[in-house]
């Protein structure tokens, strides 16, 4: 005789709980994944069919909840003949299905055997809510992988275990192979000493206008060492601004200086007001709804500067010095135009003629692909960081996969495909819960699709989604892991389609094409040896 318990896990981690309203129009409590307990070892059924293991030692950890559903007579050798006849009958491997016959439809199947007792029907009912509309219908492949195999060491008839993963992938080869993103453009013409002056009203006691106008005459001279005043970055105090333009300007100011000296960037780090801690969540100053992803981007660069020249510093281990990435993350997410309107500031809202809680089309800002390139090049480093938690991954991650694979066909274009390529593939590869989503979303196919395009566009250049001309576009540089050691800065080249190519990554395209291919090949690789592995 055995205790049976039903274990109940959320495979969206909680969430569900959080986005399911926006997204469903519905709240759902969790993506729900049961397995049956008893003499000690843990069954389930996937598309491999029916597999054990030992309690809470698949890839989901312990579960949300542990119930307990009763006794059962039956021996262990019993129980094993009736799953080798369910095995061959009832649930076969292959026989999964997410409408009818799934992980849930096992677990109320065997426990009603065990012990007469019914599984939750919220459990049983979830397919059904989810993909009753419109959106759920469109994760429904996500549903399904992530409900089919967990990762289990060992399965019924065939005990084996699991390999482990390819060491060509990991995040120690990713940090030597790629290189983050910055922003090192020059200054814009309104930004130059003698006009800068005018974003600041006339005959005001303020000395920030002569601050910004200082910085900004130190920046214009290229080779000249950037001595910043300690006073400069109160300009950071973006929440004591008045225009959204002196926001724009103090965060492209600080994103050329720290480039050219990150001793400025140690400095802000290290600054007791933490100016710099504060930027990814101060309250700005938005007068006009048109501002608003302006200034977003300015921030954002500014920050991508800021993660990509600090990732290998080991003062970022210190919980006092480390940035908040989840707030980041959001700026990040803000420019790729997810859950916009949430983002918007109540200044942006109480500007509207007639206010309201949801902003109407005419007030809503316009989003331009600049944007969107400045969000994935943050994201990107974000990626990179080493203090990126799972759950903030998979936040990122999950939406990433979104835009890959459904509407969001602007980033079917060299630059923006780039960046959301190698985020991907760098949270695959850090997180294996990034990965099975990965293969959920049916991703390998997207990336067949984009490796069979290059047969066409191998002697065509295809103008970037963006349109930015090589002034704006964000360069790669090798920089340094050390503060105090100066970054060697790279000759932009003229043309932003010139081939690639990165001797000490590995990294080089055999033609005149517009689209690093060998990321998409990456990913694949990755992937197919990942599922292998794993035997989802």
């Amino acid at each position: 005789m055995s205790d049976v318990f039903l274990y109940i896990y959320d495979l969206s981690g909680g969430l569900a709980s959080v986005f399911s309203p926006g997204l469903l129009g519905k709240k759902i409590d969790g993506i729900w994944h049961t397995a049956s307990v008893l003499y000690d070892k843990e069954f389930f059924f996937g598309q491999s069919g029916i597999q054990y293991c030992e309690p809470c030692s698949t890839s989901l950890g312990n579960p949300l909840k542990k119930q307990f559903m009763g006794k059962t007579p039956l021996s262990e050798s019993e129980i094993f003949n009736y799953l080798e006849r369910l095995s061959n009958t009832l649930f076969k491997p292959g026989d999964y299905s997410l409408f009818e016959h799934n992980c849930n439809t096992f677990s109320e199947h065997f426990i009603f055997h065990l012990t007469g007792q019914h599984i939750p029907s919220y459990i049983l009912n979830l397919p059904n809510e989810v993909l009753s509309t419109s959106f759920g219908a469109s994760l429904g492949s996500a549903l399904n992988v992530l409900s089919v195999g967990i990762n289990s060491k060992t399965r019924l008839n065939s005990i084996k275990e699991t390999p482990s993963n390819n060491d060509k992938h990991t995040y120690a080869d990713i940090i030597k192979s790629f290189r983050p993103i910055f922003f090192d453009e020059p200054l814009s013409s309104e930004l130059l000493p003698h006009r800068i002056y005018l974003l600041w009203p006339a005959g005001g006691n303020s000395s920030l206008p002569t601050l910004a106008s200082e910085l900004s005459r130190v920046l214009l001279h290229e080779n000249t060492e950037v001595k910043c005043a300690e006073e400069c970055s109160s300009l950071l105090a973006l929440d004591e601004l008045i225009t959204g333009d002196q926001c724009r300007a103090a965060c492209e100011l600080f994103r050329l200086a720290i480039w050219k000296d990150p001793n400025i960037l140690m400095n802000l780090f290290t600054d007791p007001r933490r100016l710099l801690h504060k930027l990814s969540t101060v309250k700005i100053p938005y007068v006009k709804p048109c501002e608003f992803y302006d200034i977003e981007a300015s921030r954002a660069k500014l920050l991508c500067n800021c993660l990509g020249l600090s990732l290998n510093w080991t003062i970022m281990c210190d919980d006092d010095m480390k940035l908040d990435i989840n707030s980041i993350m959001q700026i990040s997410l803000t420019l790729l135009n997810h859950d916009v309107e949430n983002h918007l500031s109540k200044e942006i809202m109480e500007s509207a003629s007639t206010p309201s809680t949801v902003l109407t089309p005419s007030y809503l800002p316009n989003l331009l692909p600049e944007h969107k390139l400045v969000g994935l090049a943050l994201a990107h480093n974000i990626s990179l960081h080493p203090t990126l938690s799972e759950n903030e991954a998979l936040e990122l991650g999950s939406y990433l996969l979104h835009l890959a694979v459904t509407s969001e066909k602007s980033f079917k274009y060299p630059i923006d495909t780039i960046y959301l390529l190698r985020t991907i593939y760098f949270l695959a590869v850090r997180f294996s819960s990034l990965a099975d989503l990965a293969k959920c979303y049916d991703i390998e196919t997207f990336l067949h699709e984009l490796i069979n395009e290059r047969h066409y566009s191998n002697h065509n250049v295809i103008p970037s989604s963006s349109s930015l001309n090589s002034s704006t576009v964000p360069n790669e540089h090798k920089h340094q892991g050390d503060y105090n050691n100066s970054l060697s800065q790279t000759t932009r080249t003229s043309n932003l389609f010139q081939p690639s190519k990165n001797i000490e990554s590995g990294i080089e395209s055999d033609s005149l094409t517009t689209f690093d291919y060998l990321i998409a090949s990456k990913l694949l690789n990755f992937l197919s040896s990942n599922c292998e592995s794993d035997e989802i």
